[in-house]
């Protein structure tokens, strides 16, 4: 035995817990290793609180360094095959017959990457699958002096004997485009989620319940019934097109974005991610009755998707629609009770209707819960100074 496994077996037997890892065993041949999104460090997990519902032997791994695994998980591995190395052994350890990788955002990177090296099953959301791509959360999250060992996961998921399902949202455009880049692959099953963004798990874990899903596709190989799912993921060209349109309003050039736009409505006239970029550039043009009708049909045909709540709420205000303004916004609070937006967009109404004591109220309660906004504590000095 190498002195590798001579650490893991006292990970096993004494240390089943460190600042990067935890291993949670139960009788089971398989072993499900969930690798953590970014910011979990010293013995936090994504899907610690669902592992203790699975009747599998859990492996939860995190970075650390938000470095999407690129090196070392501290305190478990010094690289890349040593991390698969420790996996498999743990596996063989347990007297597990399969490795199952699970994992969302940079932990969907991690679980697709190390899955396809391991050559087993993957469950992923919401992950890039080309590093630092503009726009992707890498390019925004990975530290610049990170040595980047795997940046396009295609090749390797191509050449892998990975059986890989894969969900994002269509309303995270940098997602949708990073799905569709391996859709098209033999070994890939991908799904689009219309009206969500990048909470792909913490949607599918409210309306479904995350074990439920993760047991059924652990047992049956494949996903049940997810009344959201769609696949838009496979048409490249509108996926590439919804991303450009994207990429041109965060930059601010509203005439390419509309072009695209007008492209992509052509080919499906009904395309929701397009429908709202179009209301997002029609409300930095102060097109603001347009874009109430496009948010509005928005949240029609995706009454769950809550990013367009708020911007139907926000474009009835600024078309001086104050009651219904009123309406829609605490009707988003329902769902969103820490909205500092909602309060201070209704103490802005308030104040227009002249009812100076409730909107001197929500100035306080925007402010309460952003204290470090400028533009909130403006309001809140508007009242209080």
């Amino acid at each position: 035995m190498t002195s590798d496994n001579k650490n893991i077996d006292l990970q096993l037997n004494i240390n089943e817990h460190g600042v990067s890892h935890k291993l949670i065993k139960k009788t089971s041949n398989k072993l499900l290793v969930f690798f953590s999104g970014t910011d979990k460090k010293d013995g936090r997990f994504d899907f610690w609180k669902s592992a203790d519902e699975l009747p599998y032997n859990i492996l939860l791994i995190n970075n650390g360094k938000n470095e999407w695994y690129q090196d070392s998980i501290p305190g478990f591995s010094s690289s890349i095959s040593e991390t698969i190395e420790k996996i498999k052994y743990i596996s063989e350890k347990l007297g597990c017959d399969e490795i199952i990788t699970i994992g969302v955002s940079m932990g969907g990177y991690a679980a697709s990457l190390f899955g396809a090296l391991l050559d087993c099953r993957v469950l992923a959301f919401s992950f890039d699958t080309v590093l630092k791509y503009p726009l992707s959360r890498s390019a925004k999250r990975i530290p610049k002096k990170t040595k980047i060992i795997y940046k396009n996961l295609r090749p390797i998921i191509k050449n892998s004997k990975c059986r890989i399902t894969a969900l994002s949202g269509e309303m995270d455009f940098p997602d949708l485009l990073s799905l569709s880049r391996i859709s098209d692959l033999k070994n890939v099953k991908a799904y689009s989620v219309r009206g969500v963004t990048h909470g792909v798990g913490r949607f599918i874990d409210k309306r479904y319940g995350i074990p439920n899903i993760i047991t059924f596709f652990v047992e049956n190989n494949t996903l049940p019934e997810i009344k959201e799912i769609n696949n838009l993921c496979h048409n490249k060209i509108l996926s590439k097109n919804i991303f450009l349109s994207y990429q041109a309003f965060v930059n601010k050039d509203f005439s390419t974005a509309q072009s695209l736009i007008r492209e992509a409505l052509l080919a499906e006239p009904l395309l929701e991610p397009a429908i709202f970029i179009s209301a997002l550039v029609n409300m930095e043009l102060k097109n603001y009755t347009l874009a109430v009708e496009q948010f509005a049909f928005i949240v029609g045909i995706s009454p769950h998707f809550t990013t367009a709540k708020y911007n139907l709420a926000k474009s009835l205000r600024m078309s001086k629609k104050y009651d219904q303004a009123i309406q829609h916004f605490y009707e988003y609070i329902s769902l969103m009770p820490s909205s500092a937006g909602s309060y201070y967009n209704l103490s802005l109404i308030y104040e227009r209707k002249g009812l100076l004591e409730d909107a001197k109220k929500m100035a306080q309660m925007a402010y309460s819960l952003s204290p470090e906004s400028e533009t909130y504590k403006k309001r809140y000095d508007t009242y209080f100074s």
